[in-house]
């Protein structure tokens, strides 16, 4: 169980790091030749987010399922 928890932790931790220096970027220069890419990564990075999101709640469900039928 620790393994599988140092594991998240440190997935969490990989999908935070780009969102500080995403945040970072000065201004809204749209004309300049980083802007497009700068954005883009914005935009990966709250998809990142959302889906692992739904990935731990649906793992979460499903072990709620399966502690379920054991006691069955």
């Amino acid at each position: 169980m620790q393994n599988n928890l140092s594991t998240q932790l440190l997935s969490g931790a990989a999908l935070l790091l780009p969102a500080s220096a995403l945040m970072a970027h000065p201004g809204h220069d749209h004309s300049h030749w980083f802007s497009d890419i700068n954005h883009a990564l914005f935009y990966v990075g709250i998809a990142s987010v959302v889906g692992a999101a739904a990935l731990m709640f649906k793992t979460r469900r499903k072990n709620m399922a399966k502690k379920g039928d054991n006691q069955e």
